[in-house]
């Protein structure tokens, strides 16, 4: 999985982070149950551009 999400006890708020060469904020959500929709249409958006910016698979040597 790309994309990371945790609980932020002291703003009561699900924060969700970018685990792909980083720990980019992507986005605050206000339930778990959002936060884990938006970290599905995020994974959507990218298997369906294609853009894998950190997959080392396809470096040519």
């Amino acid at each position: 999985m790309r994309f990371s999400i945790q609980y932020q006890a002291s703003s009561d708020e699900w924060a969700i982070f970018d685990t792909g060469g980083g720990s980019d904020l992507v986005a605050i959500c206000r339930t778990e149950k959002e936060a884990l929709l938006h970290v599905l249409k995020l994974q959507e958006k990218t298997r369906v551009s294609g853009f894998h910016p950190y997959d080392d698979s396809q470096q040519i040597a």
